[in-house]
């Protein structure tokens, strides 16, 4: 699988809220840097509570989706665009880019920034 595909079925796993898609594209010490200072998580389990925590801000039915991105033997950028509705009912629109690192077909780093 390319790393393009690896990123997208990320992705969808988060659009998805899906915890065990989530935690398997992760090594066992997949790492996880949030942008805006939040809590590092290590490991693919402590990685995917911290996802699937900032995401429970928002109405299900939110949606990533890669704006532009490229990829190297095993590193890459996604820029993105989240869209979603915050639980008081608010749209809520996004722009990012993540830095991927990848080992063995998983995902080893995800660290992300947000434009503010």
């Amino acid at each position: 699988m390319t790393h393009a595909a690896l990123a997208a079925q990320l992705n969808d796993a988060l659009n998805r809220r899906d915890r065990d898609a989530i935690a398997e594209l992760f090594t066992d010490d997949g790492v996880f840097l949030p942008s805006r200072g939040g809590r590092v998580a290590n490991g693919s389990q402590d990685v995917t509570d911290t996802m699937l925590t900032w995401l429970s801000q928002y109405r299900p039915g939110s949606e990533f989706a890669a704006v532009r991105e490229f990829y190297t033997d095993d590193e890459g950028h996604c820029e993105w665009k989240f869209t979603a509705t915050d639980l008081d009912g608010n749209p809520v629109e996004i722009d990012g880019v993540d830095y991927f690192r990848f080992v063995d077909g998983k995902i080893a780093v995800k660290d992300s920034y947000v434009k503010i």
